[in-house]
């Protein structure tokens, strides 16, 4: 009987048979029902390479095998997939994937979908999850809190003075910056509900689940101290260190509220923040000053 052989080299030799039971030999066509037009078009086998009934039925056997192996793999990898899929939309990024009964390829297919996934949801930049993944997670605590008729508030935060930073030192030491103050902004997101990414160019914004304007804005300062308090150099228009400006906004929504309307708040906020001199915090409020 010949040695096992791998898949690889099997396809090479052996056209796969649909037409057969792939338990048939060069003495048994008839036995098996397999008509002269199946020989010619679905022949699994070059005879004259296995002459050997055996050895021939021990390849169909190990083919068939190999199938049903990759069978089963293919469907723990599919619901590696779908396990992904389902944690990404909860805005989640803790996966429960199976790794059993997975091995070479299939194991690093998974390791990639893993990979891919939180690719897809964190900012290359500063490792702070990305806009995409904070649309997601704040559509949940949103709805959590209409539920649960709890508080919730945004701070966006704004690099002061940026672009004149970027012109006067470089983009790449800005990205040093933008990383730095990416890892302050870590430390202030510890609770469950609570989310610190990169929103885009030079801003920043911090979800904070559960939490009313007087807590926000406590928060807020502690991040606008701390980024101060770090001491990036910044010998620009007379600041010797980059500082930030945060806005604000906080509702308890109901059912029919928008979103959307408390981010353009804490834009706002952040707005009169800036003219107000930078450096500082201001809460929205809905008064024509706010």
């Amino acid at each position: 009987m010949e040695s096992r052989t791998s898949l690889e080299h099997l396809l090479k030799r052996h056209k796969p048979c649909w037409a057969c039971s792939a338990r048939f030999s060069c003495d048994a066509d008839r036995e098996f029902g397999c008509t002269e037009q199946d020989k010619d078009s679905f022949k699994l086998v070059d005879y004259a390479a296995a002459p050997d009934v055996m050895a021939y039925k021990s390849k169909c056997d190990e083919l068939e095998q190999v199938i049903k192996d990759n069978i089963v793999a293919v469907e723990c990898l599919n619901d590696n997939v779908n396990r992904v899929l389902k944690a990404h939309h909860e805005g989640s990024t803790e996966y429960d994937v199976d790794m059993d009964g997975l091995s070479g390829t299939y194991k690093l297919l998974s390791y990639g979908i893993l990979e891919l996934a939180s690719m897809s949801m964190e900012d290359a930049l500063t490792g702070l999850p990305n806009r995409r993944y904070f649309d997601s997670r704040f559509n949940m605590e949103w709805k959590r809190a209409i539920r649960n008729q709890q508080e919730v508030s945004l701070l966006l935060l704004d690099v002061d003075r940026f672009k004149i930073y970027n012109d006067t030192y470089g983009h790449q030491q800005g990205d040093v910056a933008l990383r730095l103050i990416g890892s302050v902004l870590k430390g202030f997101a510890r609770r469950p509900g609570d989310l610190a990414a990169r929103w885009g160019g030079e801003e920043f914004i911090i979800l904070l689940a559960e939490t009313g304007a007087q807590g926000a804005l406590a928060v807020a300062e502690q991040i606008r101290t701390k980024i101060e308090d770090t001491k990036i150099p910044c010998i620009v228009e007379g600041a010797e260190a980059i500082t930030v400006s945060v806005g604000v906004a906080t509702r308890a929504p109901v059912v029919g509220d928008s979103l959307s309307d408390l981010v353009f708040h804490s834009d706002r906020a952040l707005y009169k923040a800036k003219e107000l001199g930078r450096n500082r915090t201001h809460v929205y409020t809905a008064t024509p000053t706010g």
